[in-house]
């Protein structure tokens, strides 16, 4: 299922500025690039909606000319979106990004922004959520918990979480595979369904990492309901917002250790694993595809 913009005005937040970091944007005709970039092959998106459980997944993707991580992000998307992996083969998805561009086409400076902020029948848009440009901490983590808020807000006025078993948002450099998650989910919850709880992955910390964030859709609800109650939180770091706001709304958590392998929880990466649902980091493109058909051999291997 293809996710369309919801209608919400997240939208009228203001624009953010041009980072410097991407000057070669500065003057760009955007109507005209849009009206230049050509249509990419996507896949048709109906069959996901039968896989169960039930998955709403959803990503930040950062953009070009407005982040200096913007080329990287959009290129990432884009290789999954054409595949149809990650998110992308969910039972429904939402990409967000501070201004609304179109994921089907594809131009001399990635996805073109669409004229106006407005779609058309034809496009494929973005939610757009304002400003994702953030501060960065110690170990220059982002301190990016206020633009989650945005996003959570923006998940709570769409209204497409209830219809769903499970919520689970991951990073664009995530490589990730939902079919192997549905299958954890059957094993550990009765039904492949669950009351109130969301999944720490990482033992080293005790915490659930951003690079995946797996909740029950009761979980979801609950803090996109509440996450305002959540004070003293902002300006930290947003997987740790999370699981510090989730616990205040007495939220239930459960270890899944073969939940995720994370560079900076494990300190390595080893793609070479049957069971594992996530890795990361793979921000180049070559090297995400190179860990998703290692996981994918994995697989193959463990079945002869």
């Amino acid at each position: 299922l293809t996710s369309l913009s919801p209608a919400f005005s997240i939208s009228e937040q203001a624009l953010p500025t041009l980072d410097p970091a991407a000057n070669e944007t500065i003057g760009v005709n955007w109507e005209l690039e849009y009206r230049n970039s050509g249509f990419l092959a996507v896949p048709n998106f109906t069959a996901n909606g039968v896989g169960w459980p039930s998955l709403f997944c959803w990503c930040i993707m950062l953009t070009v000319g407005n982040h200096p991580l913007g080329w990287m992000e959009e290129k990432l998307v884009k290789q999954q979106l054409e595949r149809g992996l990650g998110i992308f083969a969910c039972n429904e998805w939402a990409v967000m990004s501070d201004i609304s561009v179109t994921l089907n086409r594809w131009g001399a400076h990635g996805f073109p922004r669409i004229p106006g902020g407005k779609p058309g029948s034809v496009d494929m848009p973005t939610w757009a959520i304002g400003s994702t440009n953030v501060q960065k901490g110690v170990e220059s983590n982002p301190l990016n918990s206020v633009v989650f808020k945005t996003a959570w807000n923006a998940l709570r006025s769409s209204r497409k979480l209830e219809s769903h078993d499970w919520v689970v948002k991951v990073d664009p450099d995530a490589v990730w595979f939902p079919n192997r998650l549905r299958t954890h989910l059957k094993v550990m919850v009765d039904n492949g369904a669950a009351a109130s709880l969301y999944l720490k992955n990482c033992v080293r910390f005790q915490t659930m990492q951003g690079p995946i964030e797996v909740m029950s859709t009761r979980a979801a609800t609950t803090l996109q309901n509440n996450i305002k109650q959540c004070g003293g939180l902002w300006g930290t770091g947003e997987d740790q917002f999370l699981v510090n706001c989730l616990h205040q709304l007495g939220v239930s958590a459960r270890m899944e250790e073969t939940l995720l392998n994370d560079k900076y929880c494990d300190g390595y990466n080893d793609c070479h694993n049957a069971w594992k649902v996530a890795f990361h980091p793979f921000k180049e493109t070559e090297r995400f595809m190179r860990c998703h058909s290692s996981a994918s051999q994995a697989v193959l291997a463990k079945q002869r």
